[in-house]
């Protein structure tokens, strides 16, 4: 009997999304990420501000996420002034598509 994983589709990601938005008590900071799959594939294998330099742009080739695989996004706050929260938000865009034999 042939295993047949939840979903059989994989997604290839075409650009990453990132928004950010803080409380108004926050004077200054930045987000920092490290995205990788639970795989093990580092998409970025050092800490950036994906939102300034990667965000909404499109790539020259898809990340072809495989199916049932997971993205991790490691985050890190620098240089926080003030007092409040600072919220991460991503989210990618591409396509799914059945996997090939």
């Amino acid at each position: 009997m042939l295993f047949r994983s939840i979903d059989a589709s994989e997604f290839h990601c075409q650009r990453l999304l990132i928004k950010v938005e803080e409380d108004n008590t926050v004077t200054a900071g930045s987000v920092l990420a490290r995205i990788r799959l639970g795989s093990g594939y580092a998409i970025f294998d050092d800490f950036l501000d994906a939102a300034r330099y990667v965000g909404s742009t499109y790539w020259a080739i898809d990340l072809v996420i495989d199916p049932n695989d997971i993205v991790y996004a490691d985050l890190l706050v620098v240089d926080q002034a003030g007092t409040g929260n600072i919220y991460w938000t991503m989210f990618l865009e591409g396509f799914k598509r059945k996997r090939r034999a």
